[in-house]
């Protein structure tokens, strides 16, 4: 699987014609995207599965060595050269919650684990090579918020706030519903029902900045069935999540585990988007089903 998304990966540099962490563009990363970097991102899930290797079967050096440099290619070295804090966060989170359930020093670990994850988002954020002039027109917090922070600050402070903001502009606007288009907008990928597209695309969509256009999980609920559609859809994504956490809890098995770790980028990343209702999420299952 590493082998396919670095191939893919290369084919995406062949055709794009440059590796987005050396290019001046600071929307390189943005697009660099083809149909092959979808292969390059999903690889990234057997990242979990390596470490389980190494953790619980008895392996050559040499083979130990060859899974600790598949995961850092695919959870360290990718991010960084496609400087796509994203892939790193969805491809960080599984791995540590493998590292996690694996490992006796829990606490240490965690707090080890992100401490790293940390680290290297920063440095993925400093690596788009925003200047601060840019930073300040895109990212600055209007007067109305009574809040003047440095560029930097202001580009983290809008990451960890816009969805939020944006739950609040659908609230306060929305009139009409779009009646569960927008969960099954994942598989709908695969069906391609045109009503369901039409729904979707043609439902209403606030944003505090035309940019920044994401929406935390609960928005994304909202907009499908209001109050009603927060309410049920929490309680069921909480109970399927919930039997995920108890299945490997019984079985133990490197599966188990790896659907487990997945199942916690919704949990963890749901401040900032709906990952339920993103074809990623299930890209990455689908990979751990087949490997």
């Amino acid at each position: 699987v590493t082998i396919i998304g670095m191939t893919c990966f290369l084919i995406n540099v062949a055709i794009r014609g440059y590796v987005p962490l050396f290019s001046s563009n600071p929307s390189a990363y943005v697009e660099f995207y083809t149909k092959f970097h979808m292969f390059s991102v999903a690889a990234t899930a057997i990242s979990g599965l390596c470490y389980y290797c190494i953790r619980t079967q008895r392996l050559s050096l040499i083979k130990k060595i060859i899974l600790w440099g598949c995961i850092v290619y695919l959870v360290i070295l990718f991010p960084i050269l496609v400087v796509s804090r994203g892939t790193f966060v969805v491809a960080a989170v599984p791995l540590t919650v493998t590292i996690y359930y694996l490992n006796r020093s829990k606490f240490r670990i965690f707090v080890l684990c992100l401490v790293a994850i940390m680290g290297i988002y920063l440095l993925g954020s400093n690596l788009r090579g925003y200047s601060d002039e840019y930073l300040d027109e895109h990212f600055e917090p209007t007067e109305t918020e009574s809040v003047m922070l440095s560029p930097k600050m202001a580009f983290l402070y809008a990451y960890l706030t816009v969805s939020h903001d944006n739950f609040n502009e659908a609230v306060q606007n929305t009139t009409g519903y779009t009646w569960g288009a927008r969960q099954f907008s994942p598989f709908n990928v695969i069906l391609r029902i045109d009503s369901i597209r039409e729904m979707r695309d043609n439902g209403e969509w606030y944003q505090v900045r035309p940019h920044l256009n994401t929406a935390n999980m609960l928005a994304v609920f909202y907009y499908d069935f209001h109050e009603w559609g927060v309410i049920v859809s929490t309680f069921l994504w909480a109970v399927v999540f919930g039997i995920m956490q108890g299945f490997y809890q019984k079985s133990k098995g490197a599966f188990s585990l790896l659907v487990l770790g997945y199942a916690m980028n919704p949990v963890v990343l749901s401040f900032f988007a709906s990952w339920v209702n993103m074809f990623t999420l299930w890209v990455f299952w689908g990979v751990i089903f087949i490997s």
